[in-house]
């Protein structure tokens, strides 16, 4: 498809690592409806290796959310201003947010003011949380895919266009990896209990949560007996390696071992997380491993929740599953104490452990009979 005799231009801005994953889906799914298409914006390793260019590191506005915004404000404003500039400049045809909606949004208003089509993948979480952007939402794009089948009804009661997409790591979990074969991988024990500590994926938020979760892993070997036990920690950079390392300093006392990424295989082989709220424990779900999601915050961080609504839950998988299956520790709950105490009570009930499995079976089927190609006739309409 061409528009005035030259290729579409597409510009698409993602802020993080899951949106990286998120956008290269779609962009895959948009090149086999339109190859000639130029896609650019912001974009990390898997996007760009589908072809999109990066006018800045997608690194660049990672920090996006409250904590973010306030800490390096005038830089990510700096890089908005930029890419606006330079998508009207350009005349693109469409502008696909992906996730990072304190910064998409914006952009995508402006966009939208100026005549640009406009659309969100990964519907901002109104239905958790700030339910006062669903009316910049409504300002701001013609249509929102969302990742959850819940999520539809909150839009279309404020007259939102909306399409469930499922989750891309739903569809490629159809058959969960065999436990024993990814600690050979991964040169696990197969006899010992492991434990997976995920400290989250923004230097902030492992700063935080490493010491926490190694003070626990320490616990946790009292617990079940030092010989009995391990932990594996995925880490996603170097970076955050080395952050993990400085905050958590007891962390060569435990035995724990390092990866260098690989949170999906890590979890795989686990028995059981102790996670930071986010993707990571969407992933423990879909891989039916029991977990503690824990959370600690900037210190107006609670004050935040209080004045813009309700957080019902932290934890993604307890508005999936039929129950609130996962424990939360959250602000001042989250001690070292609490986590491990609360983790040795989830592995001594195990019907309940089998029941929560069993729902996160249900849930993995729901989401993996979507997918992303169900976007591509949407956005075609909003290009014609």
């Amino acid at each position: 498809m061409e528009i005035d005799n030259r290729p579409l231009r597409i510009a698409i801005v993602a802020g993080e690592i899951s949106g990286d994953i998120l956008g290269s889906e779609l962009v895959g799914a948009l090149r086999n409806h339109f190859p000639q298409a130029h896609f650019y914006g912001l974009a990390g390793n898997l996007m760009q290796q589908c072809g999109v260019q990066s006018l800045f590191p997608m690194e660049s506005i990672s920090l996006v959310g409250t904590e973010g915004l306030l800490s390096q404000a005038s830089h990510i404003l700096s890089i908005r201003r930029k890419l606006y500039r330079r998508f009207i400049a350009d005349s693109i045809d469409l502008f696909i947010g992906v996730d990072v909606p304190d910064f998409n949004l914006t952009l995508a208003e402006r966009l939208s003011k100026a005549g640009v089509p406009t659309v969100q993948y990964v519907g901002p979480t109104i239905w958790a949380l700030r339910g006062y952007r669903v009316h910049k939402v409504a300002r701001a794009v013609k249509h929102v895919f969302v990742l959850f089948p819940f999520e539809v009804e909150y839009y279309r009661r404020q007259n939102i266009p909306v399409t469930f997409v499922g989750h891309p790591f739903a569809s490629r979990l159809a058959s969960l990896p065999d436990c024993r074969d990814v600690r050979t991988q991964l040169q696990l024990p197969a006899d010992k209990m492991i434990v997976a500590l995920l400290p989250g994926s923004r230097r902030n938020e492992v700063k935080r949560l490493a010491d926490p979760l190694v003070q626990s892993a320490h616990r946790l070997c009292q617990l079940f007996g030092r010989e009995h036990i391990c932990f594996a920690v995925p880490i996603a950079s170097e970076a955050l390696g080395n952050c993990f390392t400085t905050a958590a300093p007891t962390y060569n006392q435990l035995p724990l071992q390092l990866f260098d990424g690989k949170s999906q295989q890590v979890l795989a082989a686990a028995d059981m997380a102790l996670l930071a709220s986010g993707t990571a424990a969407l992933e423990a779900m879909l891989l039916e491993k029991p977990m503690v999601v824990v959370y600690k915050g900037p210190w107006y961080a609670k004050a935040l929740v209080s004045c813009f609504g309700s957080l019902r839950y932290c934890a993604l998988p307890n508005y999936l599953l039929a129950s609130a299956r996962v424990p939360e520790l959250i602000f001042a709950k989250a001690t070292p104490q609490n986590i491990a105490d609360t983790a040795w009570q989830i592995w001594q009930d195990k019907p309940a452990r089998l029941l929560y499995q069993g729902e996160s079976r249900a849930v993995r089927q729901v989401l993996a009979h979507a997918n992303i190609t169900h976007a591509v006739p949407v956005i075609a309409d909003l290009l014609s």
